[in-house]
């Protein structure tokens, strides 16, 4: 669990993101009874599971960005990283990243990367091939074609990864 000192701090910074500021943080989801702090959804990171690096082959011409850091956190929650996108959200896998295919559906957090929106993301993982499919669903743009790429996965070590930066992201898991 977060200390409190940092747990306001992280807090602070899911504020930010609210207000479309492009540092973010998520929290351990919970309800304050604080009434001066109503309207604030508490989301921590969990334990550090595994990290995926993809590589895409066929983008989306709206995120161009073919290299992206995925790390996943034992509670569902996770971080993404890109030369241009750097964003939070909720995970669910269907399967599990040893077997010979899996499919994760991600909703990210409202972020600057999304308009303040959230989408939705549903990647169908081929291990045995080191492929991925990605569809998005984006509520600003109902014809996103489908982007595909490779990916491998390795463990991950990072606690907190709103310290990260594309700079500092790049070079995990290679």
């Amino acid at each position: 669990m977060i200390r409190s000192t940092k747990k306001a701090a992280l807090t602070a910074c899911l504020i930010i993101a609210a207000a479309g500021i492009s540092s973010a943080t998520t929290y351990l989801l919970s309800r304050s009874s604080d009434p001066a702090r109503h309207g604030v959804v508490e989301v921590a990171f969990g334990k550090p599971t595994k990290m995926a690096r993809l590589k895409y082959t066929v983008m989306y011409d709206k995120k161009p960005f073919p290299d992206a850091v995925l790390l996943y956190y034992d509670n569902g929650v996770y971080a993404i990283l890109s030369k241009g996108e750097n964003h939070y959200g909720t995970y669910v896998i269907d399967g599990g990243f040893d077997n010979p295919s899996y499919t994760a559906h991600y909703i990210s957090l409202p972020s600057v990367d999304w308009n303040g929106k959230s989408v939705y993301h549903r990647l169908r993982f081929d291990t045995k091939a080191g492929t991925f499919a990605q569809q998005l669903t984006n509520p600003d743009d109902a014809n996103v074609p489908l982007q595909k790429g490779t990916f491998t996965v390795a463990n991950n070590s990072i606690v907190d990864p709103t310290q990260l930066t594309w700079d500092t992201a790049q070079s995990l898991g290679q």
